[in-house]
């Protein structure tokens, strides 16, 4: 969908082609009215035939130029600009009127449209060519605002320095004049990591038992906590979590240790 920019994109293409073709086809229909007193096996001119499509291409391609093409400022531009190129569309505009205009004549139309008819054609060309200049100067335009909005708002992509170590590099301290005392140094505290008790599964709650069961009556002493982690395939974290859960004599443990790391360890 097109949005307000670019709205009407469609009528302008049409009126443009729809418009410059029929002014042509009229031009070239005019060619082959034959002259009064013609003889009866009279023919156009090929070569008329052919330059009477110039008048609406030359009117086009006149207004084209006028419009679109980015004119430097200055009374010498100016004066070409104007000076050279309307006289240009003019004579283009009044020879395809009058091409026009006599091919109406001759279908017989009323003055009316003899008068206005070539008007209303070759100026429906001229609109929908400037109607798409104007919807191509909104697009750079948006385009243009986009960008620059854009580049106000790019975010800072640039990596931070890194040491040989992997560290990131901490930046210069700053110095300070002579009478102007330095800043007490701050300590920089790592966060605390608050530990959440975790429930066990039960299901393995009951493995576990029957394996503690299993390994004392076999070997005669208790399980250890690597050697439940491997039987029943959990972590040692996890075997510590059982065997707490069971009343076993292990440390506290708590879910900050399913990370292998016991609170507070660096």
């Amino acid at each position: 969908m097109s949005d307000i920019t670019t709205r009407g994109r469609g009528w302008a293409y049409a009126g443009t082609i729809i418009g410059g073709g029929l002014s042509i086809a009229a031009n070239v229909m005019h060619s082959f009215i034959p002259p009064v007193n013609a003889a009866a096996d009279w023919a156009p001119e090929p070569g008329a035939v052919v330059f009477s499509t110039f008048w609406p291409i030359c009117l086009f391609i006149a207004v084209e130029v006028l419009a679109r093409v980015v004119w430097p400022k200055g009374a010498l531009y100016v004066a070409i600009r104007f000076g050279g190129l309307i006289p240009i569309a003019y004579v283009a505009f009044s020879v395809s009127y009058g091409h026009m205009s006599s091919l109406f004549k001759h279908w017989g139309e009323d003055e009316h449209t003899q008068m206005f008819g070539p008007i209303a054609i070759d100026g429906l060309m001229v609109i929908g060519s400037a109607a798409l200049m104007v919807i191509g100067k909104n697009t750079a335009t948006k385009a243009s605002a986009l960008t620059s909005v854009l580049n106000r708002i790019k975010p800072n992509t640039d990596p931070a320095p890194v040491a040989d170590g992997g560290h990131s590099v901490r930046p210069p301290a700053t110095t300070h004049s002579d009478d102007t005392p330095a800043a007490e140094p701050v300590a920089i505290v790592d966060p605390v990591l608050i530990a959440e008790p975790v429930n066990v599964p039960a299901h393995l709650l009951n493995t576990a038992r029957f394996t503690m069961t299993n390994f004392e009556n076999t070997i005669g002493r208790t399980i250890t906590a690597d050697e439940l982690a491997a039987t029943i395939n959990v972590t040692p974290s996890m075997a510590r979590l059982i065997l707490a859960e069971l009343g076993e004599t292990v440390p506290a443990i708590t879910s900050a240790h399913l990370n292998g790391t016991p609170v507070g360890a660096r």
